[in-house]
């Protein structure tokens, strides 16, 4: 996913596609942030956007759980409804990189939205990463 210059943000989940600026990700995310260039390691803060599945089409938990710091077990850091302006994730820089999970049990898709004949599956839609270090 395309973030601002010297960091690398990646994801893997079951379902993923690049679409223009949007990352589309299924309903469980590995997430993993790196710099990319020389700088110190400790707290940062990501953030961005991350539209739901509309109400009528999604079953299950709209809202997304964000989970980190691998080095403790990845415990649950917050919790974010599905209308959140911005979710901002507290992450500790370690060699450089840092890992979390994003949860979120529901799913749509364009097909089921009568808005294209796409049946790919998508839980989450994420935009405008910011990184704060």
């Amino acid at each position: 996913m395309p973030v601002e210059e010297g960091w690398e943000l990646s994801f893997r989940s079951s379902e993923a596609r690049q679409i223009g600026g949007t990352t589309v990700l299924g309903p469980l995310v590995l997430g993993s942030l790196r710099r990319t260039v020389p700088g110190p390691d400790g707290a940062c803060t990501l953030s961005f956007r991350a539209e739901a599945p509309q109400l009528h089409n999604a079953t299950g938990w709209r809202a997304l759980e964000v989970f980190g710091g691998e080095a403790a077990g990845y415990p649950c850091l917050l919790t974010a409804g599905p209308a959140e302006e911005r979710v901002e994730i507290p992450l500790e820089l370690r060699d450089g990189a840092a890992e979390f999970v994003l949860r979120r049990g529901c799913f749509a898709s364009g097909f089921d939205e009568k808005g294209s004949d796409d049946q790919f599956a998508w839980s989450t839609k994420l935009r405008e990463p910011r990184i704060a270090a």
